[in-house]
């Protein structure tokens, strides 16, 4: 049997598409941007730059801003995989980032603290 290595994710507006490696934002029904992960985010510097660019933008509430910066840690977490001076070199294309970014997200799936509601005590 063949192991999957498509893991979806979505935080606020922004969905992980991981056929094609992109990032994209949606608002409703307006596309506000799409995020190639492999051409924009290979190295740190690339990532930081990627997030003032979209901060430019006129629809980039300061939600939308920290959503793309949660999703772009689940998926690549860029100061553990390439170091604040990029000395750990790029980040993989294809399909090895594909994988990586499967492992990171089940990963940041089985860390994160599930919400239990405990009954009112009587």
């Amino acid at each position: 049997m063949k192991k999957t290595t498509s893991v979806a994710l979505k935080i606020g507006d922004w969905t992980y598409h991981p056929q094609t490696l992109v990032v994209r934002f949606r608002e409703g029904t307006r596309l506000g941007e799409e995020v190639d992960l492999e051409k924009k985010c290979r190295t740190y510097v690339e990532t930081l730059h990627l997030i003032w660019e979209v901060e430019k933008k006129s629809w980039a509430t300061g939600e939308v801003i920290v959503d793309l910066i949660r999703i772009l840690d689940v998926l690549l977490h860029p100061q553990a995989a390439l170091g604040l001076s990029g000395e750990r070199g790029l980040l993989p294309g294809g399909n090895e980032l594909r994988k990586l970014i499967a492992k990171n997200i089940r990963r940041w799936k089985q860390s994160a603290t599930p919400k239990v509601d405990f009954p009112a005590r009587a």
